[in-house]
């Protein structure tokens, strides 16, 4: 949520970089559900099985992680490819 204010909040993002992040693309964002897809399978050994500490931390650790990897692929390549049409190419 602060991520959130602080970007919007102070005008990091106008509305013609958010608009390319908000447009479904799927390119873009079907990775990101595949990554998120992938963070719940990380937990569901934990969840399901008994698994070791050391093992449900490393999972939990990798599981808590793929939000903002999917949020970093979805603004790299939404900013990107918007990037590369304004430059023609």
């Amino acid at each position: 949520m602060a991520f959130m204010v602080a970007v919007f909040g102070y005008g990091l993002f106008d509305r013609a970089e958010v608009h390319p992040a908000r447009r479904f693309r799927g390119d873009v964002h079907g990775v990101a559900a595949l990554v998120l897809c992938l963070g719940v399978l990380l937990v569901l050994p934990g969840a399901f099985f008994q698994t070791s500490t050391w093992a449900g931390w490393l999972l939990a650790l990798a599981s808590a992680c793929t939000p903002w990897q999917a949020l970093t692929w979805v603004i790299k390549r939404a900013y990107g490819l918007s990037r590369n049409a304004e430059a023609g190419g």
